[in-house]
């Protein structure tokens, strides 16, 4: 039988604030990364040809040829339809039913997939990462929102509507006012900032005032890590 020898292929990570992209090789190890701002108020266009020019890049700079590339593997931040390969819902992009899988795959010329940015981290952790002796995983992502995904029996579960294990929508406070009711809506990363800004502005003594030098738009998740390893109360 002849030898088959993996291909590298890049994958894309394209978030609400960040998009980040990788060429990863046979071992599943990233050998060449870069990262630039989503900037998804420019439209969705603009979006997928930033993702073209970073796949470009990243071709580049491993000196690889386009068709040394095995393909495209694109996580999205909401369910993906993958028969059509459209996105469903993303609210931290602003898309909803949009088509991007044969755009992809006519900027970059790679086969492109697409799937929830937190299916495709779980399934690499189960496969090359902290779980690989589990074949059954739920996987909690949080940041700009709260994302969830679940492996069954070594296997992606997406459920029939592809939106399985996305806890971050459940409610956890029915009594609350509205946008306080769900996990993502009081756990997430832009829901605990917009949380603590409200109290800083109150007055509420805290390490975070000096951090940021009382420009709150600079907290983010590694601001909030430091001020928690810090002691710091309130966050």
């Amino acid at each position: 039988m002849p030898s088959f020898k993996p291909r590298p292929c890049i994958g894309v990570d394209l978030g609400g604030t960040n998009v980040s992209a990788a060429v990863v090789d046979s071992n599943h190890r990233p050998v060449r990364t870069v990262r630039r701002k989503t900037r998804a108020y420019q439209g969705h266009q603009s979006v997928l040809n930033r993702i073209g020019e970073m796949v470009a890049l990243l071709r580049d700079k491993a000196g690889l040829k386009r068709e040394q590339i095995a393909g495209l593997g694109v996580g999205v931040p909401g369910p993906i339809d993958m028969t059509n390969g459209k996105v469903m819902d993303a609210p931290n992009l602003g898309w909803k039913q949009l088509g991007i899988r044969g755009s992809l795959k006519r900027i970059t010329g790679l086969s492109t997939i697409l799937d929830n940015d937190v299916n495709l981290a779980l399934y690499g952790e189960v496969k090359a990462g902290v779980a690989v002796e589990y074949e059954d995983c739920l996987g909690i992502w949080t940041g700009t929102g709260v994302g969830g995904a679940l492996v069954l029996s070594g296997h992606l579960y997406r459920g029939p509507q592809f939106t399985a294990g996305e806890i971050g929508h459940t409610t956890v406070l029915p009594g609350a006012g509205l946008g306080r009711k769900t996990l993502e809506q009081l756990g997430s990363r832009t829901a605990i900032v917009g949380t603590l800004t409200d109290l800083l502005r109150s007055s509420h003594p805290s390490k975070l005032n000096t951090m940021v030098d009382g420009d709150y738009g600079q907290i983010r998740s590694k601001v909030l890590s430091r001020a928690v390893l810090a002691g710091d109360s309130l966050a």
